[in-house]
C-alpha cells in the first residue's frame, strides 16, 4: 500500500488500508466535507501514466456514477492529486460473494434473493449502455442491505439505446481499454466470445452470472479446469454438470434458467437481464406452482444477505484464442423441485406420536408446518409464492395442522382440544376434547374426522362443535395401538385410517372405514400414513412413498402400487407418520432424511458447558443412564429392527450386550446397580421387565394387570416401587403410575389427570416426587410430596423437562430447550424452590431433550448423546407431482399387463 494514514486526496482523508490488486489499492476514508466513510481507489500506475487511457477511464466513471440501483456501489466521485488519480466509491460493511462461496453452496432462497438482486443492478447498468466485463464473486458485496455490484473499472460504455434493441447493437463510444484480440475480465467467469478476444455487450455479462448462479447454487464452479488452456476448453466445449446432479431438488425451471445463461452462442441467452431478473423472480416466488411471470412481478425482498469492506478488485488476464465447437443437444428434462429452509435454530416440531408436522391447503395454496425454537413450538404458514414462513399468533404448542376444504381455515390440537383458526387472523375456536390426538382431516360437508387420543379409533364433530359421536372403536386384542393418521374420502361417506395391528413396524395397515356403520376393510398391508389425491393412494412404508390407483366409488385399490419417494422422513417405528403431504392441484411437499440409525458419541459436560467425548465406540446410542455408584452406563443402541440395553464400564471402556433378543429400550438402574429395568416388545406389545445388570440370567416381566404403553423412568430409593409414564385405553392420556417390583403389588396412578405428564424422579430420600406437566399450555417441571400427594410447587420458568435430583437432594436440573437449567431446594421444612439459573447452552447435535441423559451423583458432569452435526430439515415442494405420479402408474399398469 503506497498512502499513508492521515494522506488528503482532495477532501478526502486516508484512515485505513483495505486491499489492493491488479487495478489499484482500496482505503477506507473519511469525506471531511459530508462526514462520512467513503472508499477511496487508487488507480494503477499502467493506467494513470496513459493520459488517453486516464481520460477514458474518467470518462466511464462518470458515466458509472450516474448510475444510481439500491444494489450498485455508488461512485461519489473521480479525481487526481500530485499524480495520484483516484475514485471515491461508498463504503460497504460485508463480505464479498466469492469469500462467502468458500463455505459452500448458499440456501437456494439465498442465492435466488442475490441473483434477483445482481440481475437487476445488471438490468440497470445494461440500459445505461454498461457492459460490466468482469462480473464474478470477488465483484459482488453482500451487505444487510442486500448485494451490492462492484467495480466497474474494466466497463465498457455504449451510447444509452432502447433495450429492445438489445445491447449487442450499441456502437461503441470509444476503443475498449485493451487492443482488439486480447483479453479482459477474470477466466473463471469469461463468456466464449471473451476468451475468442471478440467484443462483450450485455449477454457477455450474462454469461458470467450463470456462472456465479451455478456456483452458489452448488458450491461448484461451471467450469474447472487444472491450466489455462483446459479451463479454456471447458468454457468452449464442455457443459457444466446438471446442477439437479449436484442439488436434486433444484426446481427444473431454475436448471433451465441458469443453462441458458450460459449458452455457448450469445443468441442464445437470455437477451436482457430485465428479462432474466423477472424469471427469477417468478421462480423465486414459487412461479413452477403457478403462472408465468408478468410485468408486475413481486421483487423479493434484500433482507436476508449478510456482508466486510468495499475491496474493489479486479483481474487482468492473458489468453488464448480457441476454435468454439457446435453447441451440444439439449439436455433432458429434470422433476421439478425447490426446497423450504426453515429459519435459522429453527426445528420441525412434532406431535406426540412423532407426527402432525405440516399440511397443504387443497389448492396447494399454503403450506403450514410446526416450528420449534426457544424452547417452544408454534404453526407457521407460508405462501408458496411468498419467500418466508410467518408464525400464526395464538398457536403456541400446537400439532397436527390441517386444512379446511376452502383453504380459509387451519385446523390443530393445542392444550388437548381441537381448534380451529382463520388463516387471515384473530383468536382461534375450540371445537372439541382431544387429550392426545393422533391427526385430524376436514371434509367437504364441514365435520372434522379425529383420532382423540392414542389408543381410541376416530370420532366425527362438526367444524362449530356440534354433533360428536364416536365412529370407531378398535378392539384391543385386534388393534392394541388404536388408529390414527385419518382422511376422509370425497362425498364423506368413508374415509382411510391406518390401524396398528402390533406395536412393530410390520404392524400397520390402510383401512378404509365406513363413517355410518365403522365397518373397516384393509385395502394395504404393512403401510400406514395414506393419503387420498384426486384417484391416486398414497401411503408410506420403510422411509418410502408409495402410490396406488383407487377407486373411489368402489373403495378398492385397482392397479399395482410403485414407489414415487425414496428417503422420505418417517417418525420412528410404530407411529408410521410421514413427512409428506399432496394437495389437489398436483403439488406435494417432503421432508427428506429417512430416520436411520446414526452413529454417535457419549460425552460429558461440565457446569460451564465444556464438552468432553467418553472415548467409547460410536454407536447409535440414546437416553443413557449411569449406575448409582457412577461407575457404568446403561444405554439403549438402536438396530436396524430393533433396539437393545448395552452396559458400559467407564474405566475399561468395556461394553457388553444386556440381552440377545427382543426389542428393548428405556433404561433404568435398580437403587443397588445389581439389575436394569427397560420397555420391552418382545411379545408384540410394549411389557415392563427387569435383568441383571451383568447379563448372567433371564429378564423378568414386572406385573402391570392391564394393557398400555407403559415406559419405566426411575425407582423408588429402597427398590420396591417404580415410577412409569404410561399411557392406558381408560386413562386421561400419559400419566404418572407406580408399579411394585414385588408379585401381587396392583399399578396405581400417583399424577393422572388431562395434562400430559412425564419425565418423572424420585428425591434421594424418597419424600418428593419431581415430574413435567403441560397444563399451563407448556412443558413445565413440578414437584409434590410423595406418596401422599396434595400440593404441587412449580420448579421451572418458561418451560422444562427432564428433571434429575443430585444426590444431596439440594438441587435439581432439567432442560429448556436448548439450555441446561438448575434450581437450588430446600426440603427440610417442606418445600422450597430458588430462581432457576441457565449452567450452559447444550449444542444442536446433542440428542434428546425431555430424555437428555444423566448428571452424576455431585452434578459436576452431565453424561449425553452427541450426534452428527444436522445443517437443519428442509421443506422440499415438488410441482406437478401428481403428474408424475400418473406417468409412473401408467407405466407400472402396463407393465403390469
Amino acid at each position: 500500500m503506497t498512502l499513508s494514514i492521515g494522506t488528503r486526496l482532495g477532501p478526502y482523508e486516508i484512515l485505513s488500508p483495505l486491499g489492493a490488486g491488479g487495478m489499484g489499492e482500496v482505503y477506507r476514508a473519511r469525506d471531511t466535507r459530508l462526514d462520512r466513510t467513503v472508499a477511496v481507489k487508487v488507480l494503477p500506475a499502467h493506467l494513470a501514466q496513459d493520459p488517453d487511457r486516464r481520460a477514458r477511464f474518467e470518462r466511464e466513471a462518470r458515466a458509472a456514477s450516474a448510475l444510481n440501483h439500491p444494489h450498485i456501489c455508488t461512485l461519489y466521485d473521480v479525481g487526481r492529486q500530485d499524480g495520484i488519480d483516484y475514485l471515491v466509491m461508498e463504503h460497504l460493511e460485508g463480505e464479498t460473494l466469492a469469500d462467502r462461496l468458500e463455505k459452500g453452496a448458499l440456501p437456494q432462497e439465498q442465492a435466488l434473493r442475490i441473483g434477483v438482486q445482481v440481475a437487476d443492478a445488471l438490468d440497470k447498468a445494461h440500459r445505461a449502455g454498461i457492459v460490466h466485463r468482469d462480473l464474478k464473486p470477488g465483484n459482488v458485496m453482500l451487505t444487510k442491505a442486500g448485494a451490492k455490484l462492484l467495480d466497474f473499472g474494466l466497463a465498457r460504455v455504449a451510447e444509452p439505446a432502447g433495450i429492445a434493441g438489445g445491447l449487442s447493437t450499441f456502437p461503441t463510444q470509444a476503443k475498449p481499454l485493451t487492443e482488439a484480440g486480447s483479453l479482459l475480465g477474470t477466466f473463471q467467469y469469461m463468456a466464449p466470445e471473451q476468451l475468442e478476444g471478440k467484443e462483450a455487450d450485455a449477454r457477455t455479462d450474462i454469461f458470467a452470472f450463470g456462472s456465479i448462479l451455478y456456483e452458489m447454487l452448488t458450491g461448484r464452479r461451471a467450469f474447472e479446469g487444472k491450466s489455462q488452456a483446459s479451463l479454456i476448453a471447458a468454457i468452449l466445449e464442455r457443459e457444466p454438470a446438471p446442477i439437479a446432479t449436484l442439488q436434486p431438488m433444484t426446481p427444473h425451471a431454475l436448471e433451465r434458467l441458469v443453462r441458458r445463461c450460459l449458452a455457448k452462442d450469445p443468441d442464445e441467452r437470455w437477451q436482457s437481464a430485465g428479462d432474466l431478473a423477472a424469471e427469477l423472480k417468478w421462480i423465486a416466488d414459487g412461479g413452477s406452482v403457478g403462472a408465468p411471470p408478468t410485468a408486475s412481478a413481486r421483487r423479493l425482498p434484500a433482507s436476508l444477505v449478510l456482508a466486510t469492506g468495499c475491496l474493489l478488485l479486479g483481474g487482468l488476464a492473458g489468453g488464448l484464442l480457441v476454435r468454439r465447437p457446435a453447441r451440444p443437444p439439449a439436455t433432458e428434462v429434470f422433476p421439478q423441485r425447490f426446497s423450504v429452509n426453515l429459519p435459522h435454530g429453527m426445528a420441525l416440531s412434532t406431535g406426540p406420536d412423532g407426527g402432525g408436522v405440516m399440511a397443504l391447503s387443497p389448492d396447494g395454496h399454503y403450506l403450514a408446518f410446526t416450528g420449534y425454537t426457544a424452547g417452544s413450538s408454534q404453526i407457521y404458514l407460508r405462501a408458496l409464492g411468498d419467500v418466508e414462513a410467518k408464525p400464526v399468533p395464538h398457536t403456541q404448542g400446537a400439532t397436527n395442522p390441517f386444512f379446511s376444504p376452502d383453504g380459509q381455515w387451519l385446523g390443530f390440537t393445542a392444550e388437548r382440544k381441537l381448534r380451529k383458526i382463520s388463516i387471515r387472523g384473530g383468536q382461534p375456536v375450540t371445537i372439541y376434547d382431544a387429550p392426545d390426538s393422533r391427526g385430524a382431516s376436514w371434509g367437504d360437508d364441514g365435520t372434522i374426522l379425529f383420532v382423540p387420543s392414542l389408543f381410541t379409533g376416530m370420532s366425527r364433530v362438526g367444524a362449530d362443535g356440534t354433533g360428536p359421536r364416536v365412529v370407531t372403536k378398535p378392539d384391543p386384542t385386534t388393534t392394541p395401538g388404536g388408529e390414527r393418521w385419518p382422511q376422509m374420502l370425497p362425498g364423506g361417506k368413508a374415509a382411510l385410517v391406518s390401524p396398528v395391528r402390533s406395536w412393530r413396524d410390520e404392524g400397520r395397515d390402510i383401512a378404509v372405514v365406513s363413517l355410518a356403520t365403522g365397518q373397516s376393510t384393509v385395502v394395504v398391508k404393512g403401510a400406514s400414513y395414506p393419503r387420498y389425491v384426486d384417484g391416486i393412494l398414497f401411503y408410506a412404508r420403510g422411509g418410502s412413498i408409495l402410490a396406488s390407483a383407487f377407486d373411489v366409488g368402489r373403495l378398492a385399490v385397482v392397479g399395482p402400487e410403485v414407489t414415487v419417494l425414496d428417503d422420505v422422513r418417517m417418525s420412528p417405528r410404530v407411529t408410521g407418520s410421514a413427512f409428506f403431504e399432496v394437495a389437489s392441484n398436483g403439488v406435494a411437499v417432503f421432508v427428506p432424511g429417512f430416520l436411520r440409525a446414526v452413529e454417535r458419541t457419549l460425552v460429558w459436560f461440565d457446569r460451564a458447558g465444556r464438552m468432553r467425548p467418553i472415548g467409547s465406540t460410536p454407536r447409535p446410542y440414546q437416553a443413557p443412564v449411569l449406575s448409582p455408584d457412577g461407575r457404568r452406563i446403561a444405554v439403549s443402541v438402536e438396530g436396524p429392527g430393533s433396539d437393545d440395553i448395552w452396559i458400559g464400564d467407564l474405566a475399561s471402556d468395556a461394553w457388553t450386550r444386556l440381552m440377545f433378543e427382543g426389542d428393548n429400550r428405556s433404561p433404568v438402574w435398580s437403587p443397588d446397580g445389581l439389575r436394569v429395568a427397560f420397555q420391552s416388545l418382545r411379545e408384540g406389545a410394549p411389557s415392563l421387565y427387569w435383568a441383571p445388570a451383568d447379563g448372567s440370567g433371564k429378564p423378568t416381566r414386572l406385573p402391570l394387570e392391564r394393557p398400555g404403553y407403559v415406559t419405566p423412568r426411575a425407582f423408588s430409593p429402597d427398590g420396591k416401587e417404580m415410577l412409569v409414564t404410561a399411557i392406558f385405553p381408560d386413562a386421561t392420556g400419559m400419566d404418572l403410575w407406580i408399579v411394585g417390583t414385588a408379585e401381587g403389588n396392583r399399578p396405581r396412578p400417583i399424577v393422572a389427570t388431562p395434562a400430559t405428564e412425564g419425565a418423572g424422579a424420585f428425591s434421594p430420600d424418597g419424600r418428593w416426587l419431581s415430574y413435567s406437566s403441560d397444563d399451563s399450555g407448556r412443558s413445565e417441571i413440578y414437584v409434590q410430596p410423595y406418596p401422599d400427594g396434595g400440593r404441587r410447587w412449580l420448579v421451572s420458568r418458561g418451560g422444562g423437562s427432564g428433571a434429575r435430583w443430585l444426590r444431596s437432594g439440594r438441587e435439581i436440573v432439567y432442560r429448556n430447550g436448548n439450555q441446561m437449567m438448575s434450581v437450588a431446594v430446600k426440603t427440610a421444612n417442606g418445600f422450597e424452590a430458588a430462581a432457576p439459573r441457565v449452567l450452559f447452552e447444550v449444542p444442536s447435535a446433542i440428542v434428546g431433550v425431555s430424555v437428555w441423559g444423566d448428571v452424576t451423583a455431585d452434578g459436576e458432569r452431565f453424561l449425553m448423546v452427541k450426534g452428527p452435526e444436522d445443517p437443519g430439515p428442509q421443506i422440499v415442494v415438488a410441482p406437478g407431482f401428481l403428474d408424475e405420479v400418473r406417468a409412473r402408474l401408467r407405466a407400472a399398469s402396463a407393465g403390469h399387463e
